[in-house]
């Protein structure tokens, strides 16, 4: 099938923010994973400037938190003297901003959350727990009596939200109706979604990163697929399929809103459309957070030049406790064997169905 120009873009403002998604595996596979890696090509201070427009959440410690260090004497003035330096920013300017209060983040606003400001009904919480019930059942791996069909994920919400009138007891009247006039073809449907909403590609990235920053989690698990796939020589679309069917609930929402909500969503798109960048306050976070890694680090080289590599009593000179994945195997190759008369411990951690973190030490000299 060939396609026009723009909706060409718009499949590669797609895969630009499916790669901001890190993969989360389940827990039979035991794989830890950074969840900034799709923002490791960024300099953290933009990737912090990103995901407070997407999700607002805040990668830098609070500032109150790294007062009570600067009054603890775990961040020196030396340390914000040199973070400081390193930013630009006046030493004195970054010591009194622990004193100050931070507005927290706020997201850039989806159809849904203008839709739910202009309504008073809770969109967002309502598409979040119907996708959730839906996904659960369709991404079960052996839990459920009555397995879900196979099938994409695309087919498989497709059958299930034609025949859902949870939405339309909502108020969201129709909206089976529409999911079954919806194309068959993934692709297609995501295309006519998109001219649907008069979305511009330059709004696109960060737009579709933000639907997918409100799937509870499933975005990542579904970007897992994707990632194995991508190692084994493949391409798996179950992501796409997913931020497809954000995006209908986009379009059946914006639909319904009127004027008023068109209004709102079109000079919304001025804000997505904005290149990232961080503003005043984000540097000052990350120039904060400079500070603690530059004590912490100082306290470490402190601490190791204390330390006498003699064993004494029997007792291991150092006693050093590592994750058991692959990142912290340098370590401890520098560290052992003897005769340093180091002892090593790898901590393997998993969590309960009841959410419970049981760590078991696993050691070797």
């Amino acid at each position: 099938m060939s396609w026009p120009g723009q909706t060409l873009e718009l499949f590669a403002a797609a895969q630009a923010a499916i790669d901001q998604v890190p993969p989360a595996f389940p827990l039979a596979a035991t794989v830890a994973v950074n969840p900034w890696l799709g923002q490791s090509r960024e300099d953290r201070t933009v990737a912090a400037a990103r995901m407070m427009r997407v999700g607002g959440g805040r990668m830098f410690l609070p500032r109150d938190t790294v007062a009570a260090m600067i009054e603890s004497g775990k961040v020196s003035a030396a340390d914000l003297t040199a973070a400081a330096e390193t930013f630009g920013i006046d030493s004195k300017t970054l010591r009194h901003a622990t004193d100050e209060s931070v507005e927290p983040a706020t997201p850039l606003p989806c159809v849904a959350d203008l839709a739910a400001t202009q309504t008073g009904i809770n969109w967002p919480a309502l598409i979040e727990e119907r996708f959730g019930l839906w996904a659960a059942g369709h991404f079960d791996r052996g839990q459920a009596f009555w397995p879900a069909p196979d099938g994409s994920a695309w087919t498989s919400w497709r059958a299930f939200a034609s025949r859902d009138l949870t939405p339309g007891l909502a108020g969201l009247a129709g909206f089976p109706g529409d999911v079954a006039a919806t194309p068959t073809d993934a692709q297609t449907a995501f295309s006519q979604a998109c001219a649907d909403l008069g979305l511009k590609p330059a709004a696109a990235p960060l737009y579709f990163h933000r639907l997918l920053t409100t799937l509870s989690g499933w975005a990542q698990y579904a970007r897992h697929f994707g990632w194995i796939a991508a190692r084994d020589g493949g391409h798996d679309g179950t992501l796409f399929d997913l931020l497809t069917v954000r995006l209908i609930w986009e379009v059946a929402l914006l639909n319904r809103g009127g004027a008023t909500l068109a209004a709102a969503w079109t000079s919304r798109q001025a804000d997505f459309a904005a290149a990232v960048a961080p503003d005043v306050a984000t540097l000052i976070d990350a120039a904060l957070q400079e500070a603690v890694d530059r004590g912490a680090e100082r306290r470490l080289a402190d601490l190791l030049a204390d330390v006498d590599s003699t064993a004494r009593d029997g007792r291991p000179a150092v006693q050093a406790v590592f994750c058991i994945d692959v990142r912290s195997e340098v370590f401890r190759r520098a560290l052992g064997p003897e005769p340093w008369g180091v002892t090593l411990a790898a901590m393997s951690s998993c969590t309960t169905t009841t959410g419970a973190r049981t760590t078991v030490p696993r050691h070797w000299t």
